[in-house]
């Protein structure tokens, strides 16, 4: 269907048209924030150059406002802007190319149909999206034939499904089974595609049901009931597998959907599966056996104190998970922080199962729970006593070397300190590690009053890993010691500067950017790395990072940064010959959305970009196996409180829009900031394992200094994630203005600090 005629049937204005005698080529608007299209810029076009004066005036004019909002993938507001546009640049083929791509994302197929429609003439190195951009946008508009025509040839088996969908839609059900079953052969070949396996079977389905295929029908229905329930497309399966005469699930079918409904901690579809395993056929299940999905589905759901119960409640039915429960149940209890009591059911299961394979486990976690609750006797012989078992081929015999180590310096028995620390020093392969245990060491020198060995060990720590969190609590140390520290960077030579690099921008890349798509251009980049590179050598890295760094994101820079880092280069200051691997290392994306959200929430500088590289390595669309969402990675819990402390609907799709998922990231730093009396380190460690589990680490360890408390964090993901955001904080601080920029710590911890009942 032609743009006239479609504009005709939806009733709408035949916008981005070519008009006669116009100008046709991507030269017709050049926005004063795009780079040219030979070459690249080195300022991200997000980040004009020039004063705020003229910053500003540049973010009032519509064409750039509209490139910012696409640049940040806020479709909703880009196409708002896009209607505030000229009519000349509406015309503009590359911002027409933007606002279909709006259109697609919003699902308005009708506005991608009609702008679209004879685009490629305009944009003929963008022939190959558009066609499917049309294709996606007649799917949803119902111009079916298109559709299929398009993806009925493509080798992705998303596309066949598609193909497959039209073709149920038009009644072609023989062609649209041939393309589910060509579909569902690629996609088992496919890693982590359950949920895709389910939405082709969930397809087969209904094509065997309107051709009344009754065995073909039970067939699917059967693999979606029993091997996918928790996918969406399994939503009902086994009740329409029911509705078929004589096709039951039986009892233990329903207790395998039961079990994977518990795993996936969905209490409520838990319970109901139990109740319709009651009325299912087949063998009885134990009353023991379904207390224990009842208590894993409260485990799952981090529900320890209702799990633990259950978990109780099984094991006095009698299971034949009672093992597995008799460990869960001291589980739950710890995680329920209900210390004491989980220390005495470890016990108890190490008398009824010595010989288990959990009881490794269970040893090393009792030493471990008096190590979180800061009884460090306790926690010191129960250590030892897991050591005298498994000093040799235990599973935790590192971790509680190292936790031993640091009870014995919580405690100030320092001579035992410094032999575990410095056998620790001795056996670990890691720098990042080795340099942690150094500054320990030297914190148990100065406890032995033996300063005069600890000050060349702190002053070998900051030279060694510059600007580390090591380095950064030894500088304080030496301070404290009456020291003079040496220089958080040492000095480099002067060298001379480079000849300036211009890298060429590949045509399609250049038009990508003009558009305002950067995550397109980004993408398409990433294909010409390999010329660029052949092109540039031996500056590839420096051109690759050079050429990305015109994009609004930063993605693949970082990336390339990590692959094309050399240490010996970082641990030395920035000078004109590696000044830009610091800033491919250490990018700093989407600077107008940092900078506002620091103003908003009164921020320290920078903070955002180090929790963010952290968090997300600048990938705005990421999402992590716990579903934390974006650049901040906010869980949907966490962001739907931030949104009601905003005033603001919330939208989950926002989150994915790197404006509102750093504003809400930045307002739930603020929050902990506030919590923990702007001490960053402990708001850090909030961010990552949650305000209450640092109240609880603070409750029995708040009297121990800076260093030797974040040593004693746990968790070894939140010790190292501590650790690397303050390392990234210093580092960008650095990069801004030198070594007196870089914040000081303080060794002493605030006292009495503790997350309220409504902490999240």
């Amino acid at each position: 269907m032609r743009g006239a005629a479609i504009a005709l049937l939806y009733g709408l204005s035949t916008g981005c048209t070519a008009k006669a005698g116009g100008q046709q080529g991507s030269e017709a608007l050049a926005p004063a924030s795009s780079a040219p299209a030979s070459a690249f810029s080195q300022t991200p076009p997000s980040a004009s150059p020039g004063s705020e004066q003229t910053r500003a005036k540049v973010e009032l004019e519509p064409s750039a406002a509209f490139l910012r909002a696409v640049r940040e993938l806020d479709w909703s507001a880009a196409a708002t802007r896009f209607d505030k546009l000229s009519s000349d640049e509406q015309q503009q083929p590359e911002l027409c190319f933007a606002r279909a791509y709006c259109a697609r994302a919003l699902g308005d197929h009708a506005t991608v149909l009609r702008i679209t429609d004879g685009l490629e003439e305009r944009l003929p190195l963008l022939a190959p999206e558009l066609v499917r951009l049309r294709a996606e946008a007649a799917l949803g508009a119902g111009e079916h034939a298109p559709a299929v025509a398009f993806f009925s040839k493509q080798q992705d088996p998303e596309d066949l499904l598609r193909a497959a969908r039209a073709q149920v839609a038009v009644n072609q059900l023989d062609a649209a089974r041939q393309l589910a079953d060509r579909a569902l052969n690629l996609a088992a070949k496919q890693k982590n595609s359950l949920e895709l396996v389910a939405e082709i079977r969930a397809e087969r389905a209904q094509i065997a049901a309107r051709k009344e295929q009754t065995q073909l029908l039970a067939l699917d229905l059967r693999w979606l009931a029993v091997s996918a329930p928790t996918t969406a497309p399994a939503l009902g399966a086994d009740q329409k597998l029911e509705a078929l005469e004589g096709q039951f699930l039986t009892r233990q079918e329903r207790y395998g959907r039961a079990l994977a409904f518990a795993e996936a901690g969905r209490v409520e579809d838990t319970e109901a599966e139990l109740a319709r395993l009651a009325k299912a056929r087949g063998p009885a299940i134990p009353a023991g056996d379904l207390l224990h999905v009842q208590a894993w589905a409260r485990y799952s759901s981090r529900s320890y104190a209702e799990a633990a119960a259950l978990f109780d409640r099984a094991i006095a039915a009698g299971t034949q998970h009672r093992l597995k429960d008799s460990f869960y149940v001291a589980r739950a209890l710890s995680r329920a922080d209900k210390d004491l009591e989980a220390i005495e059911r470890y016990k108890l299961f190490l008398k009824s199962y010595p010989t288990s394979g959990l009881a490794e486990e269970a040893r090393y976690l009792i030493a471990r729970l008096y190590y979180v609750m800061g009884r460090w006797p306790d926690a010191a012989t129960a250590y030892n006593k897991y050591l005298g078992a498994f000093s040799k081929r235990g599973r935790f015999t590192k971790t509680a070397r190292y936790e031993l180590a640091v009870t014995r310096l919580a405690q100030a028995e320092y001579p035992a300190a410094l032999v575990g620390f410095r056998q620790l020093i001795k056996d670990e392969e890691n720098s990042r590690l080795k340099t942690r245990y150094q500054l320990l060491e030297a914190v148990a020198l100065i406890g032995s009053k033996n300063s005069k060995a600890a000050v060349p060990l702190l002053k070998q720590v900051i030279a060694e890993s510059p600007l580390s969190f090591a380095a950064l609590v030894a500088d304080q140390r030496l301070r404290q010691l009456g020291e003079k520290p040496p220089p958080l960077l040492p000095p480099g030579a002067d060298v001379p500067a480079p000849d300036p690099l211009t890298i060429d921008l590949p045509e399609k890349v250049a038009l990508l950017v003009r558009a305002g798509l950067d995550h397109l251009a980004e993408a398409e980049l990433e294909a010409h790395e390999a010329r660029l590179m052949a092109a540039y050598k031996p500056r590839e890295y420096e051109s690759l990072c050079q050429a990305y760094g015109t994009l609004s994101g930063a993605e693949r820079r970082y990336k390339i940064g990590q692959r094309a880092a050399s240490w010996t280069l970082l641990v030395k200051p920035p000078n004109p010959r590696t000044s830009w691997l610091w800033d491919c290392v250490y990018p700093r994306p989407y600077p107008e959305t940092i900078e506002a959200a620091e103003a908003e929430f009164d921020l320290p500088p920078h903070l955002i970009y180090a929790v963010m590289r952290q968090e997300s390595g600048f990938r705005p669309a990421v999402v992590s196996p716990a579903n934390a969402i974006g650049l901040m990675q906010l869980i949907e819990p966490t962001a739907r409180r931030v949104a009601g402390a905003l005033d603001e609907d919330y939208d989950g799709r926002k989150l994915r829009v790197p404006r509102y998922n750093v504003r809400y990231g930045a307002y739930y730093l603020r929050r902990l900031l506030d919590t923990f009396d702007n001490n960053v380190v402990l708001a850090a460690a909030a961010y990552n394992a949650g305000p209450s589990a640092v109240s609880h680490w603070l409750a029995g360890g708040e009297q121990l200094d800076l260093d030797v408390f974040v040593a004693r964090i746990p968790y070894s993901e939140t010790r190292g994630y501590v650790e690397r955001v303050v390392e990234n904080l210093a580092r960008y601080a650095y990069l801004e203005g030198g070594a007196e920029r870089v914040p000081d710590l303080a060794l002493k911890l605030p006292s009495g600090l503790r997350a309220g009942p409504d902490a999240y």
